[in-house]
């Protein structure tokens, strides 16, 4: 059959022609090679002829998207319209025609099922000295040559991005050299600039709109956010501006997922502002080449509020070097340095969505840690209850730890973003320096920069000293800073020294002022709450002690929580009803009880009480009208507080479930081993709720839904659901001197968030975490009573690395093995450096089957990895 005959009997007229075209660019490609695609007109509404078959699929889509699906790197133009690129997690498309990137759209998966465009435009601008802004999109139609173009790798380079004055002069040009990898989530943009003559203007600059409503930004000297601000808000600053993001929907309460995000990384970044505005676009970013602030680290109304002009030179010259990432959910693929690794596996969808959305469309949100962020004039590491909507929830207070943000610096400490552990750190340390010396007292919040030392409800707490603590022991278990424990042991002593003293040495107890963490309730004398608190909290400062070679208080301090464990066993168990522990006991013996669920789960969760009194409290809260199947974790008692029983009447807290108690009781689960309760009750409702909405309410009501007249994108919910996922369902629980890895519910997995990379089934485990010198590895859900090999390595001396793509790239020198056995609960126990100054070790221990099984440095003939 003849070639021609052969097109005829392939039907219709357009399908002909398709095909006609395809072999005729074949052709072209045998002869001239890819060389002829240098010239755009090559490009004219084809996709690369590596992708042929999205092409012929796509051919004449008025989405250019729709035919770039992945899995290689393809590109469709038509010439003088468009160029559009993509590699099913990315698509960019720029217009031709009036110069800009006018989309940009992610699919988390990588299936090329893209999501909403979250970039409106992005072009060059100049903004006169009368404040008119000329756009590169009037200044012609831009022209395009391919640069490289694989399967691994497509790059176009566009130039003749120019912009004109009202009478037609050349003011400045750019040429755009666009790059996207295989597999990339990040788009790669960097540009090349010159002003082609002299002139006055407010400012050069290259300007960003986009669709997601909350912008971020994380400024080298804290974090600037804003949602909705009022009209059009800009926010102009000098400070290095090397990541930004912005996500979330503008809809109505619960109605506010955007399912969409758009984070950029910018190494070079000197002069920046960011955009919010309560009307499409939503947000957005500009990074500024020539201008001169005469107002910034505030958000006001805009450029019109910038006096100065600058003079900006013939052939002057700026590069700009940008990393674009979109995203079709509520969270940001990029992290502190590198995108977000999820293309060789990770935990599933819905919880590292739910995880990463709680931390960074909420709690991150919170830090007011940049310029003025605070008060007009200071600096100052300051956190919210809410993110900027553009007000706060309960406005101009500042730094509740009690526990307020115990959860959320906790929540962003798993992060594993180390910028983020940077601002915990700060936040810390802004509440320490405002430590009462004569008693140890630490502030209760602030409002606006001054120390409050008492609740909103007027009470005295023992929370903000206990959750403080807590909080900085997190800080370094979580980046093995164990330097900033020993340099600020001295605080944390005498912070503990406030709890110390309540010490009643006749009942073993502590008889305290207030309630431990529920403000309004009136909980006093011999509390359980606290009490009970008290036997994890001096477990845990026992093992700081520890780490930094003090074991004689250790000890002391191990036998103290032990105490105190026994003597709330004794002298707070509930003789008249004989399941549960009361809310408080007098000095005159007389006893308040109100059921409390938030004491008694604190008592489950910390070890407190038998296996049979363990199983009666969770008996009693369990069949409570407002913790069955639909509610929320977890209500706070099954007899209600009166107006006579809270501070000034206040019962707003009395018929509600809080974030802060369902922590505790997953722990409580946990304890205990009820996967069941933990997964559907407890955890995975909540998931499901911040995948649904991205901010939640402070409260639920006792059927599960939200509370709407309580407080609105708070930072609680958002904060536990990640909490649970890190350290309870996966069981990532590292410590001083040690690293515990024991899932509770999940037995093969693999976790890659931050700096925490978790891969393991129940005859293998490999990890890397942070920190330096040697840990106790502590391995559980392995097979029981079987022999191990653990072998510490970098690089490809580790064996079964077999996707380094997810690993850090910096690792450790060491590389060593040895033997272990698992015990009959297949816990499996060795040693092993974790790091060093070169970075973190890679860390496995996998089943073998032997000849002679080694033991520490007695080897070896056969070792077979099964």
């Amino acid at each position: 059959m003849k070639l021609c005959d052969c097109i005829k009997s392939l039907g219709g007229y357009r399908l002909r022609l398709h095909v006609f075209i395809l072999l005729l660019l074949l052709l072209l490609v045998s002869l001239f090679g890819t060389d002829a695609f240098q010239s755009s007109s090559f490009l004219n509404r084809y996709a690369t002829v590596a992708d042929t078959d999205n092409y012929m699929e796509g051919f004449g889509r008025a989405d250019p998207c729709a035919t770039l699906l992945g899995p290689h790197v393809a590109i469709l133009s038509d010439e003088g319209q468009f160029v559009a690129l993509g590699n099913g997690f990315v698509c960019a498309v720029f217009d031709l025609a009036q110069p800009k990137l006018s989309e940009l759209k992610g699919d988390f998966l990588g299936k090329g099922n893209y999501g909403k465009s979250v970039v409106t435009s992005g072009t060059l601008e100049v903004e006169g000295s009368s404040g008119k802004v000329f756009s590169a999109t009037t200044g012609g139609v831009a022209k395009v040559a391919l640069s490289k173009d694989t399967h691994e790798l497509a790059s176009i380079k566009i130039s003749g991005i120019r912009v004109l004055s009202d009478n037609g002069e050349h003011l400045v040009e750019e040429v755009w050299e666009i790059s996207l990898p295989k597999n990339a989530r990040s788009l790669e943009l960097e540009i090349q600039g010159e002003s082609r003559q002299n002139f006055h203007a407010k400012a050069v600059r290259h300007s960003f709109l986009f669709a997601p409503s909350s912008i971020y930004g994380l400024f080298k000297h804290g974090v600037a956010q804003m949602k909705g601000h009022h009209d059009v808000g800009y926010y102009f600053s000098d400070d290095p501006l090397p990541r930004l993001y912005a996500l979330g929907g503008s809809g109505a309460d619960l109605d506010t997922a955007g399912h969409m995000s758009i984070s950029i990384r910018q190494p070079d970044s000197k002069l920046s502002v960011l955009i919010s505005s309560a009307q499409s676009p939503y947000s957005g970013f500009q990074d500024v080449h020539f201008a001169s602030f005469s107002k910034k680290h505030s958000w006001c109304s805009g450029w019109s509020e910038q006096t100065n002009t600058v003079e900006v030179e013939a052939k002057a010259k700026w590069r700009s070097k940008y990393f674009l990432a979109p995203n079709d959910r509520d969270f940001p693929v990029q992290g502190h340095d590198h995108d977000l690794t999820t293309t060789s596996g990770n935990i599933p969808d819905k919880e590292l969505q739910a995880m990463l959305t709680g931390i960074y469309a909420s709690n991150v949100g919170q830090l007011c840690t940049h310029y003025n962020g605070v008060i007009e004039g200071s600096h100052l590491a300051q956190m919210a209850t809410t993110i900027a909507r553009p007000d706060y929830g309960y406005s101009n207070n500042y730094n509740f730890f009690d526990p307020d943000n115990y959860m959320s610096t906790t929540a962003m400490l798993f992060s594993g973003d180390a910028y983020l552990q940077e601002q915990v750190r700060l936040v810390l340390e802004r509440n320490m320096a405002n430590m009462k010396q004569d008693t140890g007292q630490l502030p209760h919040h602030f409002n606006y920069d001054v120390p409050q030392y008492v609740a909103l409800s007027n009470e005295v707490q023992t929370g903000p000293n206990v959750f403080w603590i807590l909080s900085c022991l997190n800080y370094v278990k979580a980046t093995g800073n164990i330097a900033w424990l020993r340099n600020n042991m001295l605080s944390l002593r005498k912070a503990s020294e406030f709890l110390d003293k309540m010490l009643n040495k006749k009942f073993g107890l502590l008889k305290v002022p207030g309630s431990l963490m529920i403000d309004v309730f009136i909980r006093k004398n011999f509390a359980t709450d606290t009490n009970a608190m008290a036997v994890g909290f001096f477990k845990e400062f026992a093992a700081a002690e520890f780490a930094i070679g003090n074991t004689d208080e250790a000890e002391k301090l191990k036998k103290l929580s032990e105490d105190i464990a026994q003597a709330v066993d004794k002298h707070l168990w509930s003789a008249k009803e004989d399941d549960h522990y009361v809310t408080q006991m007098n000095p005159d013996l007389t006893y308040r009880d109100f059921v409390d669920y938030d004491a008694n789960l604190i008592a489950v969760a910390h070890g407190v009480g038998s296996e049979d009194r363990v199983k009666k409290v969770l008996k009693r809260v369990d069949s409570g009208q407002c913790t069955q199947k639909g509610a929320r974790a977890t209500f706070v008692s099954e007899r209600y507080y009166g107006t006579e029983d809270t501070t000034f009447g206040n019962i707003g807290d009395s018929w509600c479930t809080m974030g802060r108690i369902g922590w505790f009781d997953a722990l409580a689960r946990r304890r205990i081993g009820d996967v069941d309760r933990f997964d559907n009750y407890i955890l995975d409702p909540l998931i499901g709720d911040v995948n649904k909405w991205t901010w939640l309410h402070e409260r639920y009501h006792c059927d599960g839904t939200p509370q709407s007249n309580r407080t609105a994108m708070y930072f609680e919910y958002p904060a536990v659901t990640a909490m649970m996922v890190h350290f309870v369902r996966y069981g990532i629980q590292l410590g001083f001197n040690q690293v515990f890895i024991a899932p509770f519910g999940p037995r093969s997995f693999k976790y890659h968030v931050g700096t925490i990379n978790v891969e393991m089934d129940d005859s293998h485990v490999i990890f890397a975490v942070v920190g330096e010198g040697l840990r106790h590895i502590i391995i559980d859900g392995l097979q029981p009573s079987a022999k191990f090999k653990f072998f510490v390595g970098h690089d490809k001396d580790t064996p079964g690395l077999e996707d380094d793509s997810a690993w850090p790239k910096e690792r450790c020198m060491q590389v060593n093995s040895g033997y272990a056995e698992s015990g009959a609960d297949g816990q499996l126990l060795f040693e092993a450096k974790v790091g060093d100054k070169a970075g973190p070790c890679v860390i496995q221990a996998y089943k073998v089957d032997h000849q002679i099984f080694c033991l520490k440095d007695k080897c070896d003939q056969t070792n077979v990895k099964v």
